[in-house]
């Protein structure tokens, strides 16, 4: 199964092209159609943006696509400033153009749990660490994470 989250692990790999080699990559391992791997991890216009800007301020910050299909939001951020997994926390993102922030995910969201067991099969995040979920317009998440 193609997974639910995929680690960008710079600005750069907020380009298509980027994409498109990642997930092409997941399509030959897991068997699948690779126009529909990239298409479950491509990016909007403003989510590329977000994610650009976030990845070149916050170092700290650790960030995954949610796979598009599978009602896990837009983002996954994870803060590794410590270096123990479970003190670590990690935040959902549901990005709602000019929304304002609120602290819920709703049915966005509703298959969260899953694709977080990932990160805790990864020792990325732990079952103990804290999780929320935001939803809201991508600048108001953007300063609310320091980045702008």
């Amino acid at each position: 199964m193609t997974p639910s989250l995929l680690r960008l692990p710079n600005a750069q790999a907020c380009r298509p092209a980027w994409i498109s080699s990642r997930a092409s990559t997941l399509a030959r391992r897991h068997r699948k159609n690779s126009r529909a791997v990239i298409a479950s991890f491509a990016f909007c216009a403003d989510e590329a943006s977000f994610a650009r800007e976030l990845l070149s301020r916050r170092s700290q910050l650790w960030l995954f696509r949610s796979h598009q299909r599978r009602f896990c939001g837009d983002f996954v951020i994870v803060d590794m400033s410590d270096a123990r997994a479970a003190r670590r926390s990690a935040v959902a993102i549901d990005l709602k153009m000019g929304g304002r922030i609120r602290n819920t995910g709703g049915v966005q969201m509703s298959r969260l749990p899953d694709a977080l067991q990932t990160l805790i099969r990864r020792g990325v995040i732990s079952d103990t660490s804290a999780v929320s979920q935001l939803t809201g317009d991508a600048a108001a998440l953007l300063a609310r994470f320091g980045a702008r």
